[in-house]
């Protein structure tokens, strides 16, 4: 049954007490006797003296009750049911102050920035740990809350969340913050081995500690296609398949331009919803299942001091800012300019891509290869990625530092990531009414499934240019076993594709190549 929350009175001497003595009051459940359980008292509040806030209980109309009398007291709100958690949603304290907030933000994101390996779900994992069981700043359900807001928007599903409790806990100068000590780690790596491999290293005679890279970076991502598969109803995952077979129809047809994709992907994830939408709400049996909406959470823009037409402004202003660079990069003087075409490019994929970094790779491999990178510094810039902490949207830079050294390199990091910062800051302040509604929820839940369908087309585009030779196939089988199911990090995947790679390359084994 649903807890009712009654107050505890306490009298002055119980205030003189708890101010002698810091500690901060623990809450407790009340014993509450079977003559009072169907109670239903009024508590009326008035003014606050000097003593404390004065209560007055009215007469409670039960048998074997006595009126309460007019008492002065403090209130302190519990549970009457023993056994329930009374705590708040979140456990953040009042009496720290925004700068004491925005120091714990910045240490926790530093140590996030460093240690989330993986992919998306395996950094979910970390993050939540952090902030639910560590830290304690937010219950699981509001973390869960701001997981599913995450996941609804466009960007990377792991750097979304870093931003989504970091704003709530700081506001969106923190949730700013956060996101630069988030990226920074990896990011800086990538943009320093792309300026040097670029620079030092033939992609015609690659050094072995590389050769193992691509197929165990397509080994990692068939495992992401098949955990977001799994998870899909039949629904869901009819979806993930029709959106399968489009992405490699506009990658893989003569008569299709490669840049088509930056119409088509956007297509199919309204399409997504637009099915989604339909069988929810049209259909009487319902092929997919969908959730209902939640209650009301106000907790979770507690600190984002933002009111609902700045987030309608921040929405604007993103597509201001991607209409002026599409019509830039094909009209008048601009043309031509590398890095309004990196940052038209990187913007534009950051503002249709859904979910993990991985639901990304088929869009940027079409746009980017080879107009900004060669096929094989994209594997091998990608499959670093995966080997380094941090989201795997950090790739974006190694792309752009090939391309342009350090320059392109910030030039794609800002626009890759500038979509998912204006999308959370304007969704939070929104999202306590738009969780209310049903027909919104089936929406995103059919833009998630078409997203994931996305993930499984780059799969079969990883498989074909990463898997050359048979030693190269060995190495995915290896990959793929390991990470699927004795489940090691990525990391460490990597290290043994490296080291798998160099001795089979170095004992020309396996190395016929596939037809």
């Amino acid at each position: 049954s649903t807890p009712t929350h009654l107050p505890v009175l306490h009298n002055n001497e119980d205030q003189d007490r708890r101010t002698a003595d810091p500690q901060p009051h623990q809450v407790r459940p009340c014993e509450v006797s079977s003559s009072r359980v169907n109670a239903q008292p009024t508590f009326v509040m008035s003014k606050k003296g000097k003593g404390g806030t004065i209560a007055q209980l009215p007469v409670e109309t039960h048998q074997g009750l006595e009126t309460t009398p007019l008492v002065t007291a403090v209130a302190t709100p519990i549970c009457i049911e023993s056994g329930e958690d009374a705590s708040s949603d979140d456990k953040i304290s009042d009496e720290m102050s925004y700068w004491e907030r925005l120091k714990e933000v910045l240490s926790t994101v530093l140590v996030l920035g460093m240690v989330t390996f993986g992919d998306s779900s395996s950094q979910v994992a970390i993050i939540q740990d952090e902030v639910c069981v560590q830290r304690k700043w937010m219950s699981e359900e509001t973390f869960m809350e701001l997981f599913a807001l995450s996941r609804a928007l466009p960007g990377p599903l792991a750097t979304q969340l870093v931003m989504a409790t970091a704003i709530t806990r700081a506001g969106a100068f923190g949730g700013l913050v956060a996101l630069f000590i988030w990226v920074a780690p990896g990011a800086v790596v990538l943009t320093t081995i792309g300026v040097l491999v670029e620079a030092y290293m033939s992609p015609e005679n690659l050094p072995l500690f590389l050769v193992g890279i691509p197929p165990a970076t397509a080994a990692l991502v068939f495992k992401a296609a098949y955990g977001f598969g799994v998870s899909l109803d039949k629904f869901g995952f009819g979806l993930a398949m029709l959106s399968c077979v489009g992405a490699v129809l506009v990658n893989g047809d003569y008569a299709i331009q490669p840049k088509a994709s930056r119409f088509a992907y956007p297509i199919m994830l309204a399409c997504g919803g637009i099915l989604a939408l339909f069988d929810a709400t049209v259909c009487t049996n319902s092929i997919g299942s969908y959730p209902r909406a939640g209650e009301l959470d106000t907790s979770i823009t507690r600190y984002i001091s933002l009111p609902v037409w700045v987030g309608a402004f921040l929405i604007q202003t993103w597509v201001v800012i991607l209409l002026a660079s599409i019509l830039l990069v094909n009209v008048g003087d601009y043309a031509n300019n590398p890095y309004l075409d990196l940052f038209e490019s990187f913007f534009r994929i950051g503002s249709v891509t859904f979910g993990g970094g991985e639901d990304v790779l088929a869009m940027l491999e079409t746009e980017m290869v080879p107009e900004f990178i060669s096929s094989t510094r994209f594997f091998q810039g990608l499959g670093l990625a995966q080997a380094l902490p941090g989201p795997l949207f950090n790739f974006c830079g190694f792309i752009g530092a090939v391309y342009k050294d350090v320059p392109g390199a910030l030039v794609s990091l800002l626009a890759i990531f500038s979509p998912s910062y204006l999308f959370m800051l304007a969704a939070l302040p929104l999202w306590a009414r738009l969780r209310q509604i049903y027909w919104f929820k089936a929406i995103l839940k059919g833009i998630n499934a078409v997203a994931i369908g996305f993930i499984a087309a780059a799969t079969i585009f990883l498989w074909e240019r990463s898997v050359e030779t048979a030693a190269d196939a060995m190495i995915f089988v290896l990959a793929g076993g390991l990470s699927t199911y004795y489940n090691l990090p990525p990391p460490l995947v990597i290290l043994v594709a490296v080291a798998m790679g160099a001795i089979l390359n170095a004992a020309s084994l396996g190395q016929i190549p596939y037809d």
